[in-house]
């Protein structure tokens, strides 16, 4: 009887012969079926990738499957791609995975080391059109049969798609031209990585103190994730570029952004949250340098009206002169910038306000509507003439507007509020004394806003202080109150729609009533808090309504056209009325509802910015022994109080074991 070869003793073989009859044996096992139990290493399927893994236990229904992630999973058959003769001890637990894991990093090597490209320049070669096995693939890529990491290196590799196509359990390879898209795609994924690993280094320097110039070709782009990221709003390329760079939470990237003098150390992180735009681009820029002001300027009918004890606001959004009837009657010319000249309607600027919705008054900066050359353009100033709408108002005994007319004109101050002393002249003085008669007036309607200077805060160098009222503020907050109350009147007596503001107060109690204090300003500032937190917010809307925040009876928009883009449209609205036609109500509307978004964006951005300096006005020197604060309401061990100068309301505990015995106000 014949030995068979696979019997003979490898001793009385020579080593040509030895490696024949092991080629031998890995060929005869090759085809023999591979028996599953426990420990058996698999391929299986998982987020579209290839993962390793062994069996837990002999295979029963659904396969218990223990990935090189360390995780237990339950599988369908399916689910398998591969199964292998390779085996895991499976106890210790630990020392099972450390061995799967090396035969996993074993089969990502081999996948490193395989040409799939040259594999698939030969397949397309001989037969393009059909599908190739992955033992036939094998045999072409000169893979040994029996080395089970070589094998499964080459399914990994074919699994990526590069280059071949999964046709069942087969391969045919792609066309030409798919493979020339994905090898574009791979270059573009590569140079993304080459350029954000530029990026990450370039970072992890500045943070770690480096010189921030020179910059990347792609700095403007790492600052852009950085702003948001430093804003906790991270995206998949920002979180990606921060690890890559080594850094974490959004302190880390504020601090770079910092380093890079991208932000201040004070920067509003409000503003930048809700997407507030601060900043005008080149476009925008240019329309504005390219706007014909004198042109628009020339062309514009009006009465002269200057000198004679007419001054300008501050801003020069405004101008007031106040005279005497034939009758005695109190008579105020109140003159509006008509920045509606020069912005057209549904031009590119216009859009742009639009998208703004209002200006932004924070503590640190003011933030525009318009550009500077559209305002510095129609501004009332002493240094030049301009166009006008003048509200003509005259006052009965109570100082309720009781006849107003609107024209035309061209207006010249004799100065600006703020440059002559109330008492330097009589003008002035006439101008204050109107000015607090009307916010008595309002006082006594039961009015609790625009009683104080907004914002409270301001800084002074260094130094956060709160704001003193001037002169100039008060005569503008009263008469633009008024202009805008009178214009409201205006408007409803002649049927025109117009946009009113107005505040819904409700049935609410007295809050002023239980307040006991000598101080009448800070009963006022104790009442100011309670109905900010009784009552609604302000509404727009065409409905005439009283606005019991101000203690106005009616109150219109179109007399703050620069820093409001609904005044805008409804300065629009008044030069429509002049020329005898109107604007269709669905303009006004529109106006009111695309903007609302914008003006509670505003409005947090102008909260964020007036808590943040209030805190930084606490913590400064000078506040060790304490500051002076009005006192609510008792709550609990302790007092709810109002800062010194504001509304910022803060809880003021007492001492352990003490009872602080203080009334409201």
């Amino acid at each position: 009887m014949a030995t068979r070869w696979d019997k003979l003793r490898s001793a009385t073989l020579d080593a040509p012969a030895r490696q024949e009859v092991a080629r031998l044996i890995r060929d005869e096992r090759s085809r023999e079926p591979v028996v599953e139990r426990a420990g058996t290493v698999v391929e299986f399927r998982r987020g579209g990738q290839l993962m390793c893994g062994y069996l837990q236990c002999p295979p029963r229904g659904l396969l218990r499957v223990v990935g090189v992630d360390g995780r237990l999973r339950r599988l369908r058959r399916d689910k398998i791609v591969d199964v292998s003769r390779d085996l895991v001890a499976l106890w210790p637990g630990e020392e099972a995975l450390r061995n799967l894991q090396r035969i996993d990093a074993a089969r990502e090597q081999a996948r490193l080391a395989v040409d799939l490209e040259t594999l698939w320049t030969v397949v397309v070669e001989a037969d393009a059109e059909r599908a190739w096995s992955l033992d036939e693939l094998r045999e072409l890529h000169d893979t040994d049969p029996g080395h089970t990491a070589r094998r499964v290196g080459l399914l990994r590799a074919l699994w990526q798609g590069d280059y071949f196509d999964r046709d069942g359990g087969d391969w045919r390879p792609r066309t030409t031209e798919a493979v020339q898209q994905s090898s574009a795609v791979a270059g573009r994924e590569s140079a993304a990585q080459a350029r954000q690993a530029e990026l990450a280094r370039w970072l992890r320097a500045v943070a770690d103190g480096g010189d921030v110039e020179p910059r990347p070709q792609d700095a403007d782009h790492a600052v852009a994730l950085l702003e948001r990221a430093a804003v906790g709003e991270e995206t998949p390329a920002s979180s990606a570029l921060m690890q890559a760079a080594h850094m974490h939470g959004v302190v880390s990237a504020f601090e770079v952004l910092v380093r890079l003098g991208r932000w201040s150390t004070d920067e509003n992180l409000e503003l930048h949250r809700l997407g507030v735009p601060d900043e005008f681009s080149e476009s925008i820029l240019d329309a504005a340098q390219q706007t014909d002001a004198d042109e628009a300027i020339a062309g514009w009918s009006g009465s002269r009206r200057w000198g004679g004890g007419t001054y300008a606001s501050v801003s020069g959004e405004r101008a007031y002169r106040l005279r005497r009837s034939l009758r005695g009657r109190c008579v105020v010319d109140i003159h509006l910038a008509v920045p509606a000249l020069l912005v057209a309607q549904g031009g590119e600027i216009d859009t742009d306000a639009a998208e703004r919705g209002a200006a932004l008054r924070l503590v640190e900066r003011d933030i525009p509507m318009l550009p500077k050359q559209i305002v510095q353009a129609c501004r009332l100033t002493p240094a030049a003439v301009r166009p006008a709408l003048t509200l003509t108002v005259r006052l009965d005994e109570g100082l309720h507007p009781c006849h107003v007319k609107l024209k035309r004109s061209r207006v010249r101050p004799k100065a600006t509020l703020d440059d002559t002393d109330v008492g330097e002249t009589s003008a002035m003085r006439r101008l204050f004394n109107l000015a607090a008669q009307l916010r008595q007036r309002r006082r006594l309607a039961g009015a609790w806003e625009e009683m104080r200077p907004a914002p409270w805060t301001r800084r002074c160098g260094a130094r956060v202080d709160p704001v003193a009222e001037t002169p100039a503020d008060f005569i503008d907050t009263e008469l633009r109150l008024l202009a805008a109350e009178a214009l409201g009147h205006h408007c409803h007596d002649q049927g025109v729609e117009a946009i009113y503001m107005a505040r819904e107060l409700g049935v609410i109690d007295d809050v002023k009533a239980d307040l006991v204090t000598d101080i009448e300003a800070d009963a006022e500032a104790v009442r100011a808090y309670r109905m900010e937190g009784r009552v609604l917010n302000m509404t727009l809307g065409s409905k005439p309504a009283p606005h019991p925040g101000l203690g106005l009876s009616l109150c219109a928009a179109g007399v703050e056209p620069m820093r409001r883009y609904v005044d805008l449209v409804m300065q629009r609205q008044l030069l429509a009325m002049l020329q005898a036609g109107t604007l269709p109500p669905a303009t006004l509307e529109r106006a009111v509802l695309e903007t609302h978004a914008a003006r509670e964006a505003a409005q947090r951005v102008e909260a964020s910015s007036q808590r943040y300096w209030s805190l930084k006005w606490l913590e400064q020197p000078g506040h060790e022994e304490g500051i002076s604060c009005v006192v609510v309401e008792p709550r609990g061990p302790g007092y709810l109080v109002l800062l010194e100068g504001g509304p910022a309301g803060a809880f003021a505990p007492a001492n352990r074991g003490q009872r602080v015995e203080a009334a409201p106000g």
